[in-house]
């Protein structure tokens, strides 16, 4: 706590001449390129950020990497020199978010099942869509799992954790809290990998999406469920009746269960993982459900199988997890949806995602488009992505509007 407070009192960073359009545009990442001096302290910690003479806004700031500061709100008012200040911060930042969820999930917050379904699964804090950059919170039935990605962020850790124990009445449930640290920008950052439970550890952690009952993965990938699919779920469980449904990259299987709810005839999950698959099994046995599942690497799924489908749902992990690679990621997703094409039956519908940050929704619209092409099919756009409401983004901060799906009646 020290520290941090210690390097607020450091000179303020200052933006290079010709530098201040995205501080202007209040984008909320700032490169080591646009400061004057960048290195000219090493240590990690909260800065102040000048611009034409005047303090304009506070920093998350690390000067070994390359994306070396993030903003925080400039509605943020910070006087670090108190300690109060930076707690005061926090809390309020952790209270809006808990206002935006209560106001979203008015059925589990005041516990009215007779309303209808219960959605008790939700993202808390959305990182820069929230107001505290390097920190994901996600939410499920009074189990916290967060991820944790740059080393402010990880000095700042340990008030949000106060901060979100002092605040557990706000919750319907006993709060528990699961650190799971990983990742890309926390490797940037030379942080190690963590796992760690700050309260009771619990074996299972089950929780509500439109009605359907849903596991957590304590131990698998992100914070062990991918909330931000939500919508699309829903989507796709609103125009799965009677059909046969192929699930591709089906992880635990929620589009799956979202379908069998809708009355699908057959759903067939393709994992590679048999453990996600295992976990799969255990959610469709508990909302008395029957999926068909095949733990097989998907390009080999789709080699051997020629069956078609009603529906074919394909959400790969990410293709590009960097720059370079862009080239081999478009070769990768223009084949992949190609069989994807072929697989679904004239008339059928096909959901494509991508959740590659490198892939534009232009550029992965236009690897779609030619993959029709070369599949011999065409296609009409029902509905583009639909991100669940509890993953804000900040209006500048378009690099955090990552998800890109298109839902495609193919004929």
């Amino acid at each position: 706590m020290n520290d941090i407070l210690d390097t607020a009192t450091l000179p303020p960073l200052k933006l290079k001449k010709g530098k201040e359009a995205p501080f202007i545009r209040n984008h909320p990442w700032l490169f080591s390129g646009a400061l004057e001096d960048p290195a000219s302290d090493a240590r990690p910690g909260l800065r102040s950020l000048e611009i034409q003479g005047k303090i304009s806004a506070w920093v998350m700031y690390n000067p070994a990497v390359s994306l070396c500061a993030r903003l925080l709100p400039r509605t943020a008012h910070l006087d670090l020199s108190q300690a109060d200040t930076l707690r005061y911060y926090l809390d309020d930042r952790l209270r809006s978010a808990i206002e935006l969820r209560r106001r979203l999930f008015t059925d589990y917050f005041r516990q009215q099942e007779a309303r209808g379904p219960i959605t008790s699964g939700f993202r808390l804090i959305n990182a820069e869509g929230d107001g505290l950059p390097g920190i994901i919170l996600d939410y499920y039935d009074g189990l916290i799992v967060a991820q944790v990605s740059t080393a402010v962020a990880e000095m700042l850790w340990p008030l949000i954790r106060k901060s979100l124990l002092d605040l557990s009445a706000e919750f319907p449930a006993p709060l528990r809290i699961l650190e799971r640290s990983d990742g890309a920008f926390r490797r940037a950052e030379n942080l190690p990998a963590r796992r760690q439970w700050f309260t009771e550890e619990i074996q299972e952690a089950w929780f509500l999406e439109n009605g359907i009952k849903m596991l957590c993965d304590l131990e698998g990938q992100k914070t062990g469920f991918f909330l931000d699919m939500r919508n699309m779920r829903e989507l796709l469980g609103q125009v799965a009746l009677d059909a046969d449904v192929l699930n591709l990259y089906s992880y635990t299987g929620a589009f799956g269960l979202h379908c069998l709810k809708g009355g699908a005839r057959r759903v067939v999950q393709v994992d590679r993982s048999s453990r996600a698959l295992e976990l799969a099994r255990s959610m469709a046995d508990a909302n008395e459900l029957v999926s068909e599942y095949h733990s097989v690497d998907v390009d080999e799924y789709l080699k051997n199988e020629s069956q078609q489908f009603d529906i074919v749902i394909s959400d790969p992990p990410a293709f590009a997890k960097k720059k370079g690679d862009v080239k081999s990621a478009a070769r990768a997703y223009r084949e992949l949806n190609r069989r994807a094409l072929e697989r679904t039956v004239p008339g059928g519908m096909l959901l494509t995602c991508s959740c590659s940050h490198f892939i534009t929704e232009d550029h992965f619209a236009s690897l779609v488009m030619e993959a029709a092409t070369l599949a011999g099919r065409q296609s009409q756009i029902l509905s583009h992505h639909r991100p669940a409401l509890c993953h804000p983004v900040a209006l500048p901060h378009r690099e955090g509007s990552y998800l890109k799906s298109l839902l495609l009646r193919v004929y």
